[in-house]
């Protein structure tokens, strides 16, 4: 499981998520995520972190900003994979381990396909 993490569209980190732990969001140092200090984002924003039954979730620690998901702000919001939510200009995807294998699973079925084609086969010399 991970979660990358986008600012004004480029790619700025990506973290890998272990089970069991959580993980810190905002503009304090010691964060585990350190976001810009700007106006709007907490020194501790938001927590993701997995339960005793394996879910992962965000949860918002700032009183005043909250997360914004699928047009509506949330405080709380549970992870699925592939789900993206917003904080001012960052962006943040998480990817579960599902989403990966299957990923995988589709970018090999597709080569294989490729290769039995009859144009894979055709001999253009």
């Amino acid at each position: 499981m991970k979660i990358l993490v986008l600012k004004n569209g480029a790619l700025i980190q990506e973290i890998e998520l272990h089970p069991g732990s959580t993980y810190v969001v905002g503009r304090k140092k010691d964060c585990d995520i350190v976001l810009d200090a700007i106006p709007g984002i907490s020194r501790q924003h938001f927590h993701v972190e997995e339960d005793e039954t394996g879910q992962w979730s965000v949860r918002v620690l700032s009183k005043v900003t909250p997360i914004q998901f699928d047009g509506s702000d949330v405080f709380d919001l549970a992870l699925e994979n592939d789900f993206i939510f917003h904080l001012l200009n960052y962006r943040f995807q998480f990817i579960g381990h599902e989403q990966a294998s299957t990923d995988t699973i589709d970018s090999i079925s597709s080569t294989a396909d490729t290769l039995d084609s009859p144009l894979a086969q055709v001999d253009f010399n």
